[in-house]
């Protein structure tokens, strides 16, 4: 027979348990289950009277341990007592048995496991439900921002239109100004050209009195007689007109250059300041007006100051880079969590169109906004840095097209690329070697030509130093662009703008 009297673990099943004896059915009855009476945790299996009967009555089932009907008949047991876990300890959130609440976690706070997954189903709703309120307020949230965006651009329209109409006010204006001063120069040309046509028809005048006058000088230069030719010119000369040359007094227009200074002058000045009132005014306009989204987050300024690592670490943000934006020579490693530089080796990423193809760098997938964020990033070898910017940054730098000879580009991209990596001083260093190993040679067979054993020929001796000079050469004009090319780069850093902050307690 089943020995009855089971270890003392094995009595104490918890309450919880003993109270739903009733609910545990059964499992060997075929047909409508009974009532179980015991379970076998041996068998994982709960019996009914006669069911039970070959355990309490063959000798062979001595050794199965029988308990209290279970619910959950296969749930684990423990290591040490062998015995269910149906308790709870709630300060280690561990399952223990009826014997290890009473020993290594007496004094605990204890539930039974329905009552602990009853408190964590109730926890969990309550999760669930401010999930759902956050979610209902993300979308709202992001509706309002699409309004919000609506709005934005109906006022920015109707801002363009309002200024576009005053600019074009401050155009007429000044078209009209033109007009007026146009109308000043068009009216002094007409007068000068009307001066001009009057001394015009009279110097054409004085033009056909001399034509005249030079008749009768011809006419009386032919008389025959001397008598008579002294007696017609003594008659010309009482009645001769003056035959000295017209003096010309043209219009002068040298008073224009008052015109143009006035213009220029008031140009000047009121260019100037319209640019001074329009930059002061919209400065003060901008300082005392902010396109800020207010959300309901709670603002930086009302919390307490971090000041040590423990203090910055409540706000740690785990960032993993975005490898849609990581630019060909770089490599994401240790799940995009680590990014390395591999120039000038480049990897065949896909073209997607958010990728950096300028400067070598790439965006995480994570975003910041308002409130506080700690980053914490290991950075090694020159150039690294970490920086906060806008997503809309921008993914090239103007424009990269060739502006050479395509094959000539090429080419010395090429050897750019394999030079770099090896150093272009050593470079100039093996060229030069390279010359002097050369000319050397030929001085040594140049100094030995009366023993018989040496034969040699010009071009083999002059073979040597062109090459060395070629190499010269080359590593000189490669050196040359590549100083061309690093300023311009250094150039390009210098001014562009370098967002390198680590810690934002504003929006971002």
């Amino acid at each position: 027979m089943a020995s009855t009297n089971n270890s003392s673990q094995e009595d104490q099943i918890s309450a919880e348990e003993k109270s739903l004896n009733k609910e545990v059915m059964c499992d060997s009855c075929m047909g409508s289950p009974s009532r179980a009476e015991k379970s076998c945790l041996t068998c994982l299996v709960s019996y009914c009277t006669s069911h039970l009967r070959p355990h309490l009555e063959n000798v062979k089932f001595e050794n199965h341990r029988l308990v209290e009907p279970l619910h959950d008949i296969e749930c684990p047991t423990c290591d040490v007592h062998s015995l269910p876990l149906v308790r709870v300890c709630l300060e280690h959130g561990l399952c223990v048995c009826s014997s290890c609440e009473t020993e290594a976690h007496g004094g605990h706070v204890t539930a039974s496991v329905a009552e602990a997954r009853a408190k964590i189903e109730s926890e969990v709703a309550e999760k669930q439900a401010e999930i759902s309120c956050g979610v209902s307020e993300v979308e709202k949230a992001i509706g309002q921002l699409q309004g919000n965006n609506d709005t934005v651009k109906k006022l920015v329209q109707e801002a363009s239109v309002a200024i576009e109409q005053q600019f074009s006010r401050l155009q007429s204006t000044v078209d009209e100004a033109k007009k007026n001063v146009m109308e000043i120069l068009d009216r002094e040309q007409r007068q000068a050209l009307r001066q001009s046509e009057n001394i015009q028809s009279h110097l054409e005048q004085r033009r056909e009195e001399l034509h005249r006058v030079q008749a009768q000088t011809n006419k009386l230069l032919r008389a025959k007689s001397n008598m008579d030719l002294l007696q017609k010119y003594s008659e010309w000369k009482k009645v001769s007109p003056d035959v000295s040359p017209p003096a010309v007094h043209g219009p002068s227009m040298k008073h224009l250059i008052l015109y143009v200074q006035v213009v220029t002058d008031t140009t000047t000045d009121l260019s100037e300041l319209v640019l001074s009132n329009y930059s002061k005014s919209m400065e003060q306009v901008s300082k005392s007006v902010g396109s800020k989204v207010k959300t309901k987050d709670t603002e930086p300024s009302t919390l307490p100051l971090p000041l040590t690592r423990e203090d910055f670490l409540k706000y740690q943000k785990s960032l993993t880079f975005d490898p849609d934006t990581i630019h060909n020579f770089l490599r994401v490693t240790e799940d995009h969590r680590k990014l390395t530089n591999t120039s000038p080796w480049q990897h065949s990423y896909p073209d997607n169109g958010s990728r950096f193809d300028h400067w070598r760098q790439g965006l995480t997938s994570d975003s910041l906004y308002l409130g506080r964020h700690y980053i914490e990033a290991d950075l090694s070898g020159e150039g690294a840095h970490v920086g906060v910017t806008y997503k809309s940054i921008s993914l090239s730098y103007g424009d990269n097209s060739c502006k050479c000879n395509q094959s000539a580009c090429k080419i010395f991209k090429g050897a750019y690329h394999y030079l770099y990596p090896f150093n272009i001083e050593y470079s100039l260093f093996a060229s030069t070697m390279a010359f002097v190993m050369w000319k050397n040679v030929g001085r040594i067979v140049a100094s030995q030509t009366h023993h018989h054993s040496f034969k040699f020929h010009a071009k083999d001796v002059c073979l040597g130093p062109v090459v060395g000079v070629l190499l010269v050469l080359t590593g000189l004009v490669t050196f040359v662009f590549y100083e061309i090319g690093s300023q311009m780069e250094d150039y390009k850093k210098d001014t562009a703008v370098d967002h390198a902050s680590l810690w934002s307690s504003s929006p971002v």
